[in-house]
């Protein structure tokens, strides 16, 4: 009953192979540009399981890189529909289980109660049942199992807790068509909860239309179409649960479920693949059978002439007007080509409208190639103002590059290239591409072939993230319109010395947040996105308690959560920054992971920066040895610039 468990069967084989359903998800991920620091986010599992899970594919597949996993399921019928439908599912349950998790924190404090009532034709091995008790337990209820012979069970059930709901399964077959004993007790068991129906819910899982007209006055929901699981269970949580908090997950995930229409009459990815890859051949097929058969046996026939003379001219204007529509999917916004621009929850994301406003005003005032440096210390919001802006654009082609590394880099012009490799032609050119042995000739043509794509679709948008040294990456870096085209390029980084750089057009400086900016941040995200919960002398509380809090927003940020899901006060909160213990760095990381897809504290990016100040020179380890000795509010000003 729930969604993917029924989609799997449809993947679970690809070129004669077969994949476990988590390895199913790991492809899907692959497919859309997903790197291997996002996937166990999204998952919910580690990333040394997704390591696991990725060499258990190359070894399947016969793969050697990621590059290649790639090709191997792009050659399989199945490859649109795990790329598109599959993983909009998966994004789908991503979302539905953290709304779960995040409801869970809130109902933390009372002990609610689920107890299924079932019918012995009903067993522990449901799967429907199974997915069910796991889900209510992740929204933080406790779950309870009463399986029954028949429909007499009134003296079992508790209806005096205030918190205890049951929760009973409708049977297959309408009980009034059973025998008498069961059908008289159907008939007193209505009847005799009727006063507590606040307290019962029932669940539809086979389409039991009759039984439903004598239970119109309870919480019935209807779990029959596998396609509207999640809405059947929001509902399930809307009559458990009265909080606003809560209807504000809830409506939120509702929203995009619905905008992802998973409340349509039709599930596209329960049907066949086969069926589908029959339609993309019915024309060919048309040509194929009926046009030989048709010459040989109305050889010299007129009729037969004017016959092939119209499936030819029809079949002709349809192969043009789906060369049109190619050529075209470039200038159409809807067909856009983006990558995930993730950006943190509305409660704990900061507008900074005042910043979008100076970027669209800097890349106004030239055209051509035009490029922004967003310049500030590790936390200060680059990259989340970079996919900002970069998601209010219209552009067909808005694409982030991670620059980290050589190999991120190269990672991510590949998963670019293969994005824009719209028609079977340019997909056959860049696998071509992907065969080459010689790094450097392939490095080379796969630049070439993101290039002229580019070219072809102006008005792209482009973000370099993380950027360490601009002349490492200079041959990736656009510059030239006649090689390139017209487009944006944002460019994020910690480097000062990139405003000097002559490559550069534009530069905007990522500083620190005011007062007023860290407070509101930092009640949005206690507070689910209302400040009124804060009282006058609350808000004072706050305002000392972040004077300790780096005015950043990744410190407020995490300030915020780790408050909120560990329970600590102000003072024990600072304390731990103080003191800093393995254990309170591990909860930070997990908690940035849970809410912001981040993985860097601020205790991480500082190590890093020493790491790699001392790997220019070790003549500063002795130094840093020492200011780790010092007061760090007590450091000599002379010892420093000495240095």
């Amino acid at each position: 009953m729930f969604p993917l468990n029924m989609y799997y069967p449809n993947f679970e084989t690809i070129n004669h192979i077969r994949f476990t359903r988590r390895e199913i998800d790991i492809i899907a991920c692959i497919l859309n540009g997903r790197s291997a620091k996002t996937i166990p986010s999204l998952l919910s599992i580690s990333p040394k399981t997704v390591a696991a899970h990725m060499e258990n594919i190359r070894a399947k597949a016969g793969c050697s890189s990621r590059e290649s996993i790639i090709d191997f399921i792009e050659s399989s019928e199945k490859s649109a529909l795990i790329k598109n439908e599959y993983y909009a599912d998966l994004l789908a349950r991503s979302l539905f289980e953290k709304s779960l998790k995040e409801i869970s924190k809130i109902v933390a404090s009372q002990e609610i109660i689920c107890t299924f009532i079932f019918k012995q034709e009903h067993n522990g091995k449901n799967s429907f049942l199974h997915t069910l008790e796991q889900h209510l337990k992740l929204a933080g209820f406790k779950v309870e199992n009463k399986n029954q012979t028949g429909y007499n069970f009134l003296q079992d059930i508790e209806r005096s807790q205030p918190l205890k709901y049951n929760i009973c399964i409708l049977p297959e077959a309408d009980p009034s068509n059973e025998d008498d004993a069961e059908r008289n007790e159907w008939a007193a068991f209505i009847p005799n909860i009727a006063a507590h129906r606040d307290k019962f819910i029932f669940l539809n899982t086979k389409g039991n239309t009759k039984t439903l007209k004598q239970l119109d006055k309870f919480h019935c929901i209807d779990f029959s179409a596998a396609k509207n699981y999640y809405f059947s269970f929001i509902k399930i949580l809307k009559v458990i649960l009265s909080s606003k908090s809560v209807d504000k997950i809830l409506n939120d995930l509702t929203q995009y479920l619905a905008s992802n229409q998973y409340a349509s009459n039709s599930s596209p990815i329960l049907e066949s693949t086969n069926s589908r890859v029959r339609k993309n051949k019915f024309w060919p097929k048309i040509i194929g059978s009926y046009v030989p058969s048709l010459l040989l046996t109305n050889r010299r026939s007129i009729r037969s002439i004017a016959a092939l003379s119209f499936v030819a001219i029809f079949y002709l204007i349809f192969l043009t007007s789906k060369e049109f529509i190619w050529k075209n999917e470039y200038n159409s916004v809807d067909n856009s080509i983006r990558s995930d621009l993730s950006v943190p929850h509305e409660s704990a994301f900061l507008t900074r409208s005042d910043l979008i406003k100076q970027i669209d005003r800097k890349f106004n005032e030239r055209r051509g190639i035009q490029s922004l440096a967003l310049i500030g210390i590790g936390g200060a919001g680059k990259t989340t103002l970079a996919r900002q802006y970069a998601r209010q654009q219209k552009a067909a082609i808005i694409w982030e590059i991670n620059a980290e590394s050589r190999e991120d880099l190269n990672l991510s012009f590949g998963q670019l290239a293969f994005a824009l490799a719209k028609t079977d032609k340019e997909q056959s050119a860049l696998r071509t591409i992907q065969s080459l042995k010689e790094p450097e000739e392939k490095e080379e043509k796969l630049l070439q072939f993101v290039k002229t794509r580019l070219k072809a679709c102006p008005n792209w948008v482009l973000i370099f993230d993380n950027v360490e040294k601009l002349n490492e990456i200079q041959k990736y870096f656009p510059q030239d319109t006649s090689t390139w085209g017209v487009g944006k390029v944002i460019v994020t980084t910690r480097d000062h010395n990139l405003q000097n750089n002559n490559r550069i057009n534009h530069v905007l400086f990522m500083g620190k947040l005011d007062p007023d900016q860290k407070l509101n941040l930092f009640t949005q995200i206690m507070s689910h996105n209302t400040v009124k919960f804060f009282t006058v002398n609350q808000k004072d509380d706050a305002k000392q308690f972040l004077k300790h809090i780096p005015p950043f927003p990744l410190d407020v940020t995490v300030a915020a959560y780790y408050l909120k899901v560990a329970n600590i006060s102000y003072a024990e909160y600072i304390e731990n920054i103080k003191q800093h213990k393995e254990d309170f760095e591990n909860f930070q990381i997990s908690i940035l992971k849970e809410f912001g897809g981040y993985s860097k504290t601020r205790y991480n990016i500082i190590a890093l920066s020493l790491k790699k100040i001392i790997s220019e020179s070790n003549d500063f380890s002795d130094l840093f040895f020492l200011l780790s000795l010092l007061n760090a509010h007590h450091i000599p000003r002379d010892l420093l610039e000495k240095y």
